[in-house]
């Protein structure tokens, strides 16, 4: 099936509603809400759980043909097309009151990311991006940075207890000039920072796809660690403006 650009205003429209109706409750519990523990002993709020069942409800009924992988419910139906969603990215940060956390969906055809929905609650910033035709911020056309590497400040998701990990950070530290753990991988999309390397801490598909869109859309580079192409499946990433992506690359290999 050909998923036109009608067919996605549509769905973002649908999807809109929801999470602005939703961003009132979210703001209220931002920093007030309980959570409990997954089996992974990461942390999961009642809003999360009741944001992807409501997300879930109206894309089946704007779309019952597409599947539904969601962080917190799981999948169903279709397993080629169906819609990534995570509830709230950055629940920790939701938790505490950190400005670090949204709403992501992600459109997923035939292994690729087709369309990215990407809500930073907090501001009120709308983010989107389609395959092929660039990443917006409320209407607005984002760009990364153009900075050189001895410039750059890079974004890092990293586990630095892992020996592997660490090796990786050793290399690539003195390269560049700052880091960040802003945990808000938008900063690149919008060329505040200049790339964001992810490595070693889990996640799922839906944390993974729409950041890789998102970046690549607005002109940057985006791979697994190691590769020249990227897969959603694998569960690292390096993302960056075009100047600064092969050194980063460079840096983190293991024959470096």
């Amino acid at each position: 099936m050909k998923f036109t650009d009608d067919y996605f205003k549509t769905a973002e429209k649908v999807v809109f509603e929801v999470l602005t109706a939703w961003r009132p409750r979210l703001m209220e519990a931002h920093g007030k809400a309980s959570y409990t523990l997954k089996s992974d002993a990461s942390v999961v709020s009642e809003y999360d759980k009741a944001l992807e069942l409501e997300l879930k409800a109206v894309l089946t009924k704007f779309d019952s043909g597409v599947g539904l992988v969601g962080e917190e419910d799981g999948r169903s139906g279709n397993s080629s097309t169906y819609w990534l969603i995570d509830p709230i990215d950055g629940t920790e940060s939701f938790l505490r009151g950190m400005p670090g956390c949204r709403n992501m969906l992600t459109f997923v055809d035939g292994g690729r990311p087709e369309f990215a929905l990407v809500y930073r609650f907090p501001s009120d910033d709308l983010f989107i991006a389609r395959h092929g035709q660039g990443a917006f911020k409320n209407g607005q056309r984002l760009a990364v940075s153009q900075r050189t590497l001895d410039r750059s400040w890079v974004e890092i998701s990293m586990n630095l207890l892992d020996q592997h990990a660490f090796e990786m950070f050793k290399k690539f530290r003195p390269q560049i000039a700052g880091l960040s753990i802003a945990r808000d991988f938008l900063l690149v999309a919008e060329g505040i920072l200049d790339g964001y390397i992810l490595y070693g801490t889990g996640g799922g598909e839906w944390d993974f796809a729409p950041r890789a869109l998102l970046i690549q859309e607005a002109g940057g580079r985006v791979a697994n660690v190691g590769s020249p192409a990227y897969d959603l499946k694998i569960t690292n990433m390096v993302a960056s403006n075009a100047i600064i992506f092969d050194e980063l690359q460079k840096c983190l290999s293991p024959t470096a």
